[in-house]
């Protein structure tokens, strides 16, 4: 005779057993590290007796009185503002491409997001080879049509916009998908309502389309506008900041001081202040958005 022993779990304290591993990663690996980083923000770090000390604000006064700094941060709102406008302006007109009927577009689908398969390093690495001025394939092929050779990396104003192109070249797939599986699931009562009342391809597209797609378009421009503001991967391979902190990201000046200057507060610091600025143009962002609807 076999006697089976049940244990049962409390009702109020059931759900919150099941959740708990959950929590506890959550914990161990975001919150944790979140919350030390924070700390070391008031810190001063001295490398020869590898002691910590408490300093106050600052790291953050250093940080707002730094030149480099507000470099970094001019370079990254450029670099934000002009490479998600380019890939949503992309990515919106590739969506809206494939919206047609056309044979093989499966096919073609999937060739557009091979780039966003490509990891950011290699990316970069790859895109630095294509650029080199003396033995690449980009030079290569301009000289055809009679352009004289460019330095994309060592050139101050390409450096930039080698930056945003390479960008670009990678992450416009990532909103066309998006917008992509927007478009495929809006009501199509609302298109045959504007072609009942003789509403132009424009009048549909600027009545219909935006209107609805909006939420989607949101959704696109908040996680791609924050992503974009993190940027590091492609700088460090393809720039390396250069030339002259042209292309010092923020990601990138807090890298420089942690591992080569062991400012390990004033590295703390300038995370924080990232995640600060992307927090607050998600938040505005959000108000611009409901205070619409």
């Amino acid at each position: 005779m076999t006697i089976r022993l049940e244990r049962r779990v409390p009702r109020a304290t059931g759900p919150f057993v099941w959740v708990f591993p959950a929590i506890g990663y959550l914990l161990a690996v975001y919150v944790f590290p979140l919350v030390y980083s924070f700390a070391l923000t008031f810190q001063a770090y001295d490398p020869l007796t590898n002691q910590f000390s408490f300093s106050g604000l600052s790291n953050y006064v250093t940080i707002f009185r730094d030149d480099i700094f507000w470099h970094s941060f001019g370079f990254t709102s450029i670099f934000t503002v002009a490479a998600v406008s380019l890939q949503f302006l992309l990515g919106f007109g590739i969506a809206l491409f494939f919206q047609q009927d056309m044979s093989g577009r499966e096919i073609f689908r999937g060739i557009m997001v091979v780039p966003t398969i490509v990891t950011p390093m290699i990316c970069g690495l790859m895109w630095r080879v294509l650029l080199n001025t003396d033995r690449g394939l980009i030079n290569y092929l301009l000289s055809f049509v009679g352009v004289p050779r460019i330095d994309w990396i060592g050139s101050p104003v390409f450096s930039v916009i080698s930056t945003i192109l390479v960008d670009t070249w990678e992450w416009s797939a990532f909103i066309f998908l998006i917008l992509f599986a927007g478009l495929q699931v809006l009501p199509v009562d609302a298109y045959e309502a504007a072609k009942i009342d003789g509403a132009s391809k424009w009048q549909t597209f600027r009545h219909v389309t935006l209107p609805l797609l909006q939420p989607v378009i949101m959704v696109a421009l908040i996680f791609r506008g924050a992503d974009a503001f993190r940027l590091f991967d492609i700088v460090y391979t393809l720039t390396y900041g250069g030339p002259s902190y042209w292309t010092y990201s923020m990601h990138f000046l807090g890298y420089k001081a942690m591992f080569t200057y062991s400012r390990i507060g004033y590295a703390s610091a300038v995370s924080w202040v990232i995640l600060v600025v992307c927090m607050l143009f998600m938040f505005a962002y959000y108000r611009v958005y409901y205070r619409k609807t």
